[in-house]
């Protein structure tokens, strides 16, 4: 094995600290019975960033990224003090400090940036295979352990398929780009089995995304259609006795239920979203109700959220979070989270236009310097673009440690931006 791919202690190190991320705060939701995530991944930030100071403050970024960040907290910080003092919402305030999160963003980035593609791709790949391990585990034994008994549909250390389904999409989908085409079907696979199994909607996205991206990156585009039509096929001709096909129609709202399904409770906690948005918009002039007011007295409901109390006796159900990032930010920005959702929506549309150039750059590519840039500068790509069902589908909110990966991939991507312009 060549030297510089072969892993060594900084590797392991790194691939010890992801598992960390990911792991310990899931896990700790359930075993501790913790209302968020924030508790253990503040701990994780503090205890890691002691040990990496150098190495996150190592990192330089344009003037005009650090006013752009300096305006933004400024921004939070006066919206948050006036919430304190004249709504009495205390929240807000003692939320500031979870921002330092996304100091763990930096290590991330700084290894990506560091070490060669080969071994960013087996860390992410070791990873992906973890979790298909303990998804397997699941499959053939439900861990009781750890208050895990209280959770039927835990998947260990995920307290719901959905949770699991968000870190395991965004795990899996850079290793799409790999040219194997065994890996990409290992990939999909397992995608497609735990999507029916658990079953999942959220991985169900993932499923798609990935299919998108195999069909589109390479040139014989009849032949992969073709040959993931058959897989899919066989797929489910295998496993049509076992697909409960209910459960997609009464989360998708397309089933005819004489029973309590056809209140859909997906669909609605979903469209409870967007209509949050719009209520809260229009409420506070397109003003937003502040950081982390989602929830709070100000909060402004709608016809949906009454439905779902009337007919589930719950009031507040997925308010806090929105059901998904978009409507927490939307809702709590305003303008300003309408311009990251834009800017977020633009990224995609350039992505997709630009990876079949980007993806063919790679295997035409001689320089091993630029060929790795590049490769990495895809990679990451895939890792933001993989946040869109966090974003527009199924979140938890803003500091999660898919959102730590996310910040950490944009960094590399606008950093390299003008190098890979060169370089295409």
């Amino acid at each position: 094995m060549d030297t510089a791919n072969k892993f060594n202690y900084y590797d392991y190190k790194f691939l010890f600290f992801l598992l960390i991320l990911f792991l310990i705060p899931y896990f700790s939701y359930v075993f501790l019975g913790l209302s968020s995530l924030s508790q253990p991944l503040i701990i994780i930030t503090f205890l890691y960033c002691s040990l990496h100071l150098r190495e996150i403050f190592d990192i330089k970024l344009e003037n005009k990224t650090y006013s752009i960040i300096l305006i933004f907290f400024l921004y939070i910080l006066i919206r948050t003090l006036n919430d304190f003092f004249f709504n009495f919402e205390s929240k807000p305030i003692k939320a500031l400090p979870l921002f330092l999160t996304f100091l763990l963003s930096f290590i991330i980035y700084n290894y990506i940036n560091e070490s060669a593609f080969s071994k960013v791709y087996r860390i992410f790949f070791i990873f992906f295979t973890i979790l298909s391990s303990l998804a397997w585990l699941d499959f053939f034994y439900h861990v009781p352990l750890f208050n895990f008994s209280n959770h039927p549909g835990s998947i260990f250390p995920f307290v719901e398929p959905s949770h699991f389904a968000l870190v395991y999409g965004m795990i899996g989908l850079p290793l799409i780009l790999d040219k194997s085409l065994k890996v990409n079907i290992f990939v999909i696979a397992n995608y497609l089995f735990f999507s029916v199994n658990l079953p999942s909607t959220t991985l169900s996205s993932f499923t798609i995304l990935a299919l998108i991206l195999f069909i589109i990156k390479g040139n014989n585009k009849f032949q992969k259609v073709f040959s993931i039509t058959i897989f899919l096929l066989i797929i489910f001709y295998q496993f049509q006795s076992d697909l409960n096909i209910s459960y997609f129609e009464s989360r998708l709202g397309t089933g005819n239920f004489k029973t309590d399904d056809v209140f859909n409770w997906t669909r609605m906690i979903y469209l409870q979203g967007w209509e949050l948005m719009r209520v809260n918009l229009i409420s506070t002039n397109f003003l937003g109700l502040g950081y982390q007011m989602m929830g709070s007295a100000q909060t402004v409901t709608g016809d949906i959220t009454a439905i779902i109390f009337a007919v589930k006796g719950q009031f507040g159900k997925n308010i806090e979070d929105g059901g998904f990032v978009m409507s927490k930010l939307v809702s709590e920005f305003g303008i300003i989270g309408i311009f990251i959702t834009f800017i977020y929506i633009k990224f995609i549309f350039n992505f997709f236009l630009q990876f079949n150039k980007k993806y063919l750059k790679i295997t035409t590519e001689r320089d091993q310097i630029r060929k790795e840039l590049i490769q990495k500068d895809i990679f990451c790509n895939v890792i933001i673009l993989s946040y869109l069902i966090n974003f527009v589908f199924r979140g938890i909110n803003y500091f999660t440690p898919q959102a730590i990966l996310l910040v950490a991939a944009i960094i590399f991507v606008t950093k390299n931006k003008e190098k890979i312009k060169n370089y295409i």
